[in-house]
């Protein structure tokens, strides 16, 4: 028996092909063009993030969903039925097509990273990630009462274990809320029974995919290392300090500078290098000339 991975499955979402008043425009369903089914790249939970830190955020959004899709979310920024309560409570609204909610859930996946890869370093998180993914999480909920916000605030220092548990119960709850459910099924290529991880058949998948992405890269990190040109952590390769994105470019500029450092320093050089040359060469003159004395 075999694990499909994600990037092995196909992308079931619907194209956007404009943008009107902050919404996206959708083709009529009978035209083929509509619905997008195309392999997931193992670097499409990255692309979606990405929308968040572009200068031009909404025109991100639509490049994204016209080229992937766009995920079923609500007025909410979830996905489409999200939980509401512990109780079971389930949202009712019906699909939203605002950018603005498809960038909210791409805040809360990129909250979600940017945790996962913090406690993985044995770190508790940035406070703002934090914020960013209680507020997304409780979206819909009804307000607390006001003896849970003071016991909340009065709190001592949340440790470790707990932010694991805490981040543990978000991404359970997503995972849920996405549909993300297992396919049993013969794979016919292998020869051999396979468990495939999607969305019921018949549904937007792009959603599942990218909260089973968020779970693969969290799980599956090793450990992490500061990029020596950028402030990105990335799981190293041997004795890679260049994450990714900056690669073999910054290495070379880093190799640039190096030589242009050293030539500087054999072209140039100080002062007192000078002097001391000059002194030696007058003394072994004058030494020359009692030789030949």
């Amino acid at each position: 028996m075999s694990v499909v991975a994600p990037t092995s499955g196909l992308i079931f979402a619907p194209r956007p092909v404009a943008v009107n008043s902050g919404h996206f425009v959708f083709e009529s369903k009978d035209n083929p063009r509509a619905i997008i089914k195309r392999k997931a790249p193992g670097d499409l939970l990255k692309r979606f993030c990405s929308i968040v830190d572009s200068g031009d955020s909404d025109r991100a959004a639509f490049r994204f969903a016209h080229a992937w899709g766009a995920a079923a979310l609500c007025d909410h920024g979830l996905p489409i039925g999200h939980a509401m309560s512990n109780k079971g409570e389930k949202c009712k609204s019906s699909e939203s097509r605002a950018i603005e909610h498809c960038k909210a859930f791409a805040v809360y996946l990129q909250a979600l990273r940017n945790i996962g890869k913090a406690l993985n370093r044995g770190e508790k998180g940035d406070a703002v990630d934090w914020r960013l993914a209680e507020e997304s999480f409780s979206a819909g909920w009804p307000p607390k009462p006001k003896w849970m916000v003071d016991a909340e605030a009065s709190a001592p220092a949340k440790t470790l274990a707990y932010l694991r548990t805490r981040l543990q119960g978000m991404i359970g709850n997503l995972t849920i809320d996405a549909r993300l459910v297992p396919r049993f099924s013969w794979d016919m290529r292998s020869a051999r029974w396979s468990i495939e991880l999607d969305s019921p058949r018949g549904e937007f998948n792009l959603a599942a995919i990218l909260v089973l992405h968020l779970i693969l890269e969290i799980a599956a990190a090793k450990k992490q290392r500061r990029c020596a040109a950028c402030p990105l952590w990335f799981p190293p390769t041997g004795r890679q300090i260049y994450c990714p994105s900056c690669g073999r470019r910054a290495a070379m500029r880093a190799a640039w500078r190096r030589q242009q450092d050293g030539t500087a320093k054999r072209r140039s050089p100080t002062v007192a290098d000078s002097v001391a040359a000059r002194v030696r060469k007058r003394g072994k003159t004058r030494s020359f000339r009692r030789k030949r004395m």
